[in-house]
């Protein structure tokens, strides 16, 4: 048995939607070919910035970049440039985007803009910068951009959230380093972990983390004495007890003071046992 469609009328009218749809975008993808073949530089513009303003930045990416190695020195160089660099940034292509932000700082110094690109030069940088646990050199890079932001834009308004971009992007190599100190200490690698911590406190003198560093080079320095050899011991317990001091110095009464305590407790015990031993 035959189905015949229940409203023929309705059919046709979708299949003539359709047949529009695709001649509209055949049309279209033919105009868009033909202008990117054509040496009709104010038609390669117009188009770019039409699809630029519709977010089809892919599309607008080929034709700026033509566009860019003939305007220079022209006077819709700066606008080519611009648009450009954030084509790049509109692909997610932050190295190259970043690049070209900086070059238009460069080539445009007395540009109304020029605050603008150098701010996201420095972001592009931002958003490159990768989870703690890899490769952080394009986050010290981004702090190093930032920071020069802050000194040549002091009263920009932007500044606060440079400041703040800043200050994340530190926490990320301080928790960087923390997790390589802690790596070191899980290995049994006692000294390293101390020189770790160390590093540490001193590139990051406000980290909410002293406390905790504290105790552990205490009980590293701590482990490390019980493991060496008997000659050596009482000078390392007694490495135990200038960190203790160091710590108590700064944290009389908090909740790790008993177990740092503990610490210099055995410490002194053990101490006391090798000096005895050497008398």
């Amino acid at each position: 048995m035959l189905n015949f469609p229940s409203n023929p009328f309705k059919l046709f009218i979708s299949k003539l939607g359709f047949v529009c749809l695709m001649l509209v975008l055949s049309t279209s993808c033919g105009d868009y070919n033909k202008t990117i073949k054509s040496s009709d530089y104010p038609a390669k513009r117009k188009l770019a910035v039409e699809l630029y303003e519709k977010g089809k930045y892919a599309k607008a990416l080929p034709l700026f970049d033509e566009l860019f190695g003939v305007i220079r020195g022209s006077s819709t160089a700066e606008e080519i440039h611009y648009y450009l660099a954030y084509c790049h940034y509109g692909v997610k292509d932050m190295l190259l985007a970043s690049y070209y932000f900086d070059s238009f700082v460069q080539n445009f110094p007395k540009s109304a803009k020029r605050e603008e690109a150098y701010f996201m030069s420095a972001f592009c940088l931002y958003k490159e910068s990768p989870r703690f646990n890899l490769d952080q050199t394009s986050t010290k890079k981004a702090i190093d951009k930032l920071q020069a932001f802050t000194d040549y834009f002091p009263e920009s308004g932007r500044v606060e959230e440079a400041t703040k971009l800043i200050e994340e992007l530190r926490s990320k190599l301080e928790t960087k380093l923390f997790a390589q100190g802690m790596l070191h200490y899980d290995r049994m690698e006692y000294t390293s972990a101390i020189t770790t911590f160390e590093v540490l406190m001193a590139d990051f003198p406000d980290t909410k983390r002293r406390e905790q560093m504290y105790v552990l080079i205490l009980q590293a320095q701590k482990k490390y004495a019980d493991k060496s050899i008997r000659s050596k011991r009482k000078e390392r317990y007694e490495e135990v007890l200038k960190y203790y001091t160091k710590f108590a110095s700064a944290f009389r009464d908090t909740e790790m003071a008993a177990k740092a305590n503990l610490i210099k407790t055995e410490a002194e015990k053990q101490r006391d046992a090798y000096a005895t031993q050497e008398n």
